[in-house]
């Protein structure tokens, strides 16, 4: 019969620091194994900042091990921030009763990548984040991921660099030989497409691209939704 510490592609428990850890994707799949590997022992509190936390895969992931799954998913605290300011209100609401339990946040720089946001203001927001990351680490182990940052967002790298100078250092996944690894995927699996068939001119529809915009908020962000709508001919 298979344990829970089967799961575990590293050691636990993890000590009080704030790691980072960089790659592709914020390291999103194992940042989630994290998350199912601590959940089945303990509670976790974890933050998306960059919509990636696929609770379903999880709770898949932890299904093997657990007679009482839902059980082991109610020890997992999630919060979600669509806007960096919404992160820093996150950290903030956090630190103000620090969790004795791992904090996990997933690609903390996301939504700092926003050109609507000036540097400055984002260089100000991070400061007071990256303030609060280190409060909570002083009583619990805080790990955050992040991915590079992409050539177009270049001036931004500054960013980077001042999470790097904050951290205790950063965290590699490298799994134990002879241990299971539960690979989570955060993307739907590829599939064939079939090819439509082609048509003649005179059956082609026509589309046309409405692009309706409303704030949502008193900030720099907004959301936009698109549809398509069906050309009438006269």
């Amino acid at each position: 019969m298979r344990t829970d510490a089967a799961l575990l592609p590293f050691s636990l428990p993890l000590p009080p620091q704030l790691l980072l850890v960089i790659g592709s994707h914020a390291m999103s799949g194992k940042m989630l194994e994290l998350v199912a590997a601590l959940a089945l022992k303990q509670p976790v509190t974890l933050l998306d900042c960059g919509n990636r936390s696929n609770m379903y895969a999880v709770a898949r992931a932890i299904r093997p091990f657990t007679s009482d799954p839902v059980g082991v998913m109610n020890r997992i605290r999630l919060s979600r921030a669509f806007t960096c300011y919404q992160v820093l209100a996150m950290l903030e609401a956090v630190s103000a009763a620090p969790p004795r339990e791992p904090l996990l946040v997933l690609a903390l720089l996301a939504t700092f990548l926003d050109e609507d946001v000036k540097l400055k203001d984002c260089r100000h927001l991070l400061t007071r984040g990256i303030a609060c990351l280190k409060r909570l680490s002083q009583s619990a182990p805080v790990e955050v991921s992040l991915r590079p940052i992409p050539p177009i967002s270049a001036a931004r790298e500054c960013l980077m660099e001042a999470l790097r100078a904050s951290a205790t250092g950063r965290r590699q996944f490298q799994p134990p030989a002879g241990n299971l690894q539960v690979r989570i995927k955060t993307e739907n699996p590829p599939f064939e497409r079939e090819t439509p068939p082609r048509r003649r001119p005179s059956e082609i529809t026509t589309l046309s691209l409405i692009h309706i915009s409303e704030p949502t908020r008193l900030l720099s962000i907004s959301y936009a939704v698109f549809c398509l709508k069906k050309k009438t001919h006269t």
